[in-house]
């Protein structure tokens, strides 16, 4: 999936919402009809490399959460669940996952949680598209236009 351009000039904040359908103040459409990275085609190879030159320190810090975290999650969900599986009595195994993506840190994508008043998830994407398609899921990369 490709990145796309910049719009410019922005939007005018009292010119939203784009899609009439969508949210009050929402931008769906302001990177295309089919775009599901947002504001994530910022993500450039030259933004993050002239992000790089503020750099002062180099002190870093994680924005991960270890994937059985919280021991007990929220609102039903199922915990994390690892199982280490040997491969025939070699040194060698596979790490078995089964995890909520709302365990941990967020590995969901734009698909998570809709606009509720009209069950639309960005850019109008419905609940149809999602059962459907691989649409807003994790799957998305960025890469270079």
């Amino acid at each position: 999936m490709a990145q796309r351009q910049c719009p410019s000039p922005w939007p005018a904040f009292s010119s939203l919402p784009i899609d009439k359908d969508g949210p009050l103040g929402n931008a769906w459409g302001l990177w295309g009809p089919d775009n599901q990275l947002g504001m994530l085609n910022l993500l450039t190879a030259d933004n993050v490399t002239s992000a790089a030159k503020e750099i002062k320190t180099g002190v870093r810090f994680s924005l991960d959460w270890p994937l059985n975290k919280p021991s007990y999650p929220s609102f039903g969900r199922s915990p994390c669940e690892h199982k280490l599986v040997n491969r025939g009595g070699r040194a060698s195994n596979d790490d078995v996952l089964h995890f909520n993506t709302q365990c941990s840190s967020q590995w969901d994508g734009f698909r998570h949680y809709g606009f509720q008043k009209s069950k639309q998830y960005y850019n109008g994407v419905t609940q149809r598209d999602l059962e459907t398609s691989e649409t807003l899921g994790m799957h998305c990369e960025l890469v270079p236009p």
